[in-house]
């Protein structure tokens, strides 16, 4: 029934027409109100579509009320409350964003599994959105907020949050292993009208800066000027395209061993600006 119902949307979504893809899902949706699949997958499209158009095409408010009525239809179904969560994330309606992610882990515990990737990026999600709110997180009401997201944050790295402590607390985090760094090469890809070249320069925009302003927002590599040690294999001009690139970079050896690449790959990719995709990174040698 669902896929009936869809079949025009998703032609058009699949020759590139999402505009027209969101309209045809609206039109259907107003004899179609109780179809969970019909609700969320429009909530999608219209969420691609003012990111596409970078304007609000379709109100947020709309959105929001379509994943809201997928998660209540089908209230077994985890990725619609992810999805409900991460959108009133994106709305910065964060009280109700924690407490669908909540319940949201609450599930995945009863099923005995782990924090996983939706959780882990969520943290991080919930403090960049406090950080804006509340730069100086001194509002007791962020606190719990805080708290929660930490907790996610270990979890995704497979500890809880008594073993974090533990680690984070032990006589054995001494100078030596502080110091210790291992040796990291990565790939990238990117759109280069956006950027005033691919090596930093003072003043303008270009791909190294960028990058290392992710690695130092991270709290990877180090703030001083001259600090880091990111590097790109090769240079290119204003203007030129890149499906691939690769550069190194210097990392704490203690980072390294409590993130599975694939984590630290979403974690950079979350901080570049869209006209830059971070694609792999594997340890080499010295």
């Amino acid at each position: 029934m669902s896929d009936d119902v869809m079949a025009e949307a998703m032609e058009l979504f699949r020759s590139g027409d999402l505009k027209g893809a969101v309209e045809n899902l609206d039109s259907k949706l107003r004899s179609n109100r109780d179809n969970a699949i019909l609700q969320h997958t429009y909530a999608e499209f219209a969420n691609m579509l003012n990111m596409e158009e970078q304007d609000d095409v379709v109100p947020g408010t709309k959105i929001m009320m379509s994943y809201k009525k997928a998660m209540e239809i089908d209230e077994e179904n985890d990725e619609y409350i992810a999805d409900f969560a991460s959108f009133a994330l994106e709305c910065r309606r964060v009280p109700q964003a924690v407490k669908e992610f909540q319940r949201y882990s609450r599930r995945l515990e009863m099923a005995d599994i782990p924090t996983d990737d939706v959780l882990y990026m969520a943290a991080r999600n919930i403090v960049d959105t406090i950080e804006v709110i509340d730069p100086e997180k001194a509002n007791p009401m962020v606190q719990p907020w805080v708290k929660q997201a930490l907790i996610w944050a270990v979890g995704g790295l497979g500890y809880t949050p008594e073993e974090a402590a533990e680690i984070l607390t032990s006589d054995d985090l001494g100078s030596d292993m502080s110091d210790a760094e291992t040796r990291l090469h990565f790939r990238i890809g990117y759109l280069g009208d956006a950027f005033h070249g691919s090596q930093i320069q003072p003043d303008v925009r270009t791909v190294q800066g960028e990058l290392i302003h992710a690695f130092q927002k991270l709290g990877w590599i180090s703030k001083e000027e001259q600090g880091h040690n990111l590097v790109l294999s090769s240079r290119t001009d204003a203007g030129v395209h890149v499906r691939v690139n690769g550069g190194t970079v210097r990392v704490a050896r203690s980072l390294w061993d409590t993130i599975t690449p694939r984590k630290f790959v979403r974690a950079v990719d979350d901080l570049l600006p869209n006209e830059i995709a971070f694609l792999d990174v594997r340890e080499v040698d010295e």
